[in-house]
């Protein structure tokens, strides 16, 4: 898993590295620190006063650990037809 670390910048700065999630080339901005983990740990710095947005769903603020675990689920799909041929 990727960690990104963004950093302070102005709204113009920002804004450049929000249009580049697309294609990857946020993390060649200057804002922006990558990291290769297995698993990390986020601590509010107020805990129980209000919420911590993790990939679009909210949770209580509060300390959440969120780790890789590889190979822990199979996923079974049928071939698809290719609709070219």
């Amino acid at each position: 898993m990727e960690l990104v670390v963004m950093h302070t910048c102005g709204h113009l700065d920002m804004l450049g590295v929000l249009t580049g999630l697309d294609h990857g080339s946020h993390v060649k901005s200057p804002f922006c620190d990558v990291f290769s983990v297995k698993a990390l740990k986020l601590v509010p710095q107020t805990p129980g006063i209000g919420f911590i947005a993790i990939d679009g769903e909210l949770f209580p603020s509060q300390e959440i650990t969120v780790e890789v675990l590889p190979s822990l689920a199979t996923v079974f799909m049928p071939k698809i037809k290719d609709a070219a041929k």
